[in-house]
Formats: structure tokens, sequence, C-alpha cells
């Protein structure tokens, strides 16, 4: 599957219309993607567990791109496309590990952002949290170890309104591995000698969760999920 640009709405599906084509993400079937993506109760009899979630990614009765459908939707109701957002969701993230290391806070210590976000016109459960990709909030007070942050980029409509996030990180002994992790692909780099460098190929150990402690919403991201929804326009369910 080839990746795309940032002229799309997210970098490797261009368009709404392009998901109903799909036949394979990073050599994986679409068929077998979908079977990973259900839920999974046993770990130990499934040879697949590491790239499956207890929870599951998409519902029991839907097919993953009726999930992906589902998800541009909503996002569509935002105005942003879907590179916007997980850029929006990794610049907090990366003002959170700056703050960390200025303050020289504690590699799981709770850290506290003040931002400024221009609220969609319509509710949507990331937009409300992340609202948008966020703009300094120039008249901010940084007390309380809070740190404002800043970027540009949104076109939306509404008001800018000063945000107070709560920024949690968990870091775990074992990784997890994407949902589109293709094992194959690193026989075959190991077979040539070379290292391997599929991007979809990922693993992760560690979780933020974001606490928007203006309208008490939060949700929990990570290395995966960001590369779900810059790739793909993918929530997880």
């Amino acid at each position: 599957m080839a990746r795309g640009t940032t002229t799309g709405q997210s970098l490797f599906i261009a368009s709404k219309e392009e998901i109903d084509n799909l036949q394979e993400i990073n050599g994986l079937a679409i068929e077998h993607i979908e079977q990973r993506a259900r839920k999974i109760s046993d770990n130990t009899s499934d040879p697949e567990w590491r790239y499956r979630s207890f929870d599951g990614f998409i519902g029991e009765d839907e097919t993953f791109k009726e999930r992906l459908h589902k998800d541009w939707e909503l996002v569509e109701t935002i105005r942003m496309t879907h590179v916007e957002l997980a850029a929006a969701i990794q610049s907090i993230l990366n003002e959170v590990e700056k703050t960390r290391e200025e303050t020289k806070q504690g590699p799981m210590s709770t850290i506290r952002l003040v931002c400024s976000f221009k609220r969609p016109t319509k509710p949507f459960s990331f937009g409300n949290l992340i609202h948008s990709i966020f703009k300094s909030n120039n008249n901010n007070n940084n007390n309380n170890n809070e740190s404002s942050t800043s970027s540009s980029n949104y076109n939306g409509d509404g008001e800018y309104e000063p945000q107070h996030l709560e920024v949690s990180k968990q870091t775990y002994s074992g990784h997890q591995y994407s949902l589109f992790y293709n094992p194959q692909l690193d026989v075959q780099s190991t077979s040539t000698s070379s290292t391997s460098s599929h991007t979809l190929n990922i693993t992760w150990n560690d979780e933020y969760t974001i606490r928007n402690q203006t309208n008490n919403l939060e949700v929990k991201v990570n290395k995966g999920i960001l590369q779900y929804i810059e790739n793909f326009g993918f929530y997880e369910g």
C-alpha cells in the first residue's frame, strides 16, 4: 500500500472513496486485519495475541471498513484532517515531555498545560477534548507548574478559550504490537541482512492519559493510536 501525501485526509488514505477499495495494509489482507481487530477473550491460545486487544478495535458486528467510514464521518464534523488531529495530539505530548525535562519532574509525573482551543461547532469525543490544533493563550498566568503551548493551522468555527489539560503517563514492562504489524516483513529484512524500515511495524510500552479539566473529558493515547489516526483515520472504535 503506497504512502500518500499530506494533502489527503490521512497519509495512506486520501479520501473516503478510497476506503472501499482497500485490499491490504502493510502486506496484510483486510480480512486478516479485521480478524485481529475483533475482541480477544483468551490470549493463551491465539498465536496473534500480541496484535490484538481484550477490548477489540471494532464492534462485534461491524467490518473494518465500516469502522473507518464512521470515524471519517465524525471527524468531518470538526473540519480537520486526520493528519492535523494527530499532529495536535502529538504537539501536546511533545509539550508535556518538554515541560517534564525543563521542570525536572519524574518520568511518570502528571504534567499540567494551559492551552487555548478553538471549539468546533459540533461535538466529537476526540475533538471536544483536543478541540483543534491549539493556539497559545498569551494572557495565561503560568502558575502551579502549568505550561502554555501553541500551534496554528486551524480553520474551523468557534471562539478560542483557555483549556486546562492534565496529562499523566504510564510505562509498562511489556510491549504492545501494532494492529498492522507484519512479522513476515521482519523475516524478509533479516534474510537480506538489512534493518527493517517498515513504518507500520511498531511497538510501544507507554500510554498517556490526557484529561481536559475544563470539561472533564479524557482520552488515552499512545504511539500506536497516533499512527492509526495519521495514516488511516482509524480511532480504535
